[in-house]
């Protein structure tokens, strides 16, 4: 397409393009290592460690959805079994957070299977912060309290990094998306035009 059309085109997930954006403009701006965990029909993660997306050698990075949490169990899209994916969906975390489940422990695993995912990351990367984007936004303050629980419940003391919710909701990828391509493009954001600026 770029070639046709002679123009830049970049492909990249929306967890990804969306953590362009939070870098750039949201309230985690100019976080030196950042995670954007978000839910949007499945769990991925966007990475940013000095203001540079990293995708990893073969692009997966972030693919946290596909991260084993219960071993031989429910069967993934992918072809696994027990990947978070399988687990952690709009519903099963609404449920959790409304106390809807059949019981408290499974009102509360949504959550700590999301947290035991995230710990993973954060325990790699070392994140300045985690901006929840996507769907999870949606459900509310209470799932960042819960999140925070259960994190510190995890990892190690003084290691549980800040985590909020985006403030750029459903507009994210579409700000980091132009942010990538005036990248490609060679134009610095303060090029970008004043209606995708805050």
């Amino acid at each position: 397409m770029g070639q046709r059309w002679q123009i830049p085109v970049a492909v990249e997930s929306r967890a990804r393009m969306g953590v362009l954006a939070e870098f750039s403009r949201g309230d985690a701006r100019g976080a030196h290592t950042l995670l954007n965990l978000a839910l949007d029909g499945r769990i991925e993660m966007g990475i940013a460690i000095g203001g540079i997306l990293h995708r990893g050698r073969t692009g997966n990075a972030g693919g946290i959805g596909h991260l084993v949490v219960r071993t031989g169990g429910r069967l993934c899209r992918c072809g696994q079994r027990g990947c978070l994916d399988a687990y952690v969906d709009d519903a099963a975390l609404r449920r959790a957070l409304l106390a809807r489940a059949p019981s408290p422990e499974a009102a509360q695993d949504a959550v700590h299977l999301l947290a035991q995912a995230t710990a993973a990351a954060a325990l790699l990367v070392d994140p300045t912060a985690v901006v929840l984007g996507g769907n999870l936004p949606a459900l509310g303050g209470g799932l960042v309290e819960r999140l925070r629980s259960a994190l510190g419940a995890i990892l190690p003391p003084g290691t549980v990094p800040p985590v909020m919710c985006s403030t750029l909701g459903s507009r994210a990828p579409l700000l980091g998306g132009l942010e990538l391509v005036l990248s490609k493009a060679g134009s610095p954001p303060s090029d970008s035009p004043l209606w995708i600026r805050q």
